[in-house]
């Protein structure tokens, strides 16, 4: 697993109050996020870490 997601997953998981963590089980590392700002979530990992929408999923 990479810093650089281990540093996305902490982000998310304190700036928003919601749970997240590195999923591997569809065989490659995601990070899976539960709570009510997924939609938000995705916004900024696209704006801020200038992360392509295309491999963000809602």
């Amino acid at each position: 697993m990479s810093e650089e997601k281990k540093y996305y997953t902490k982000f998310v998981s304190k700036k928003f109050s919601v749970g997240a963590n590195i999923d591997k089980t569809v065989g490659v590392d995601c990070i899976n996020v539960q709570g009510d700002f997924v939609h938000e979530i995705a916004d900024i990992l696209a704006e801020q870490f200038k992360i392509d929408p295309a491999n963000i999923e809602c």
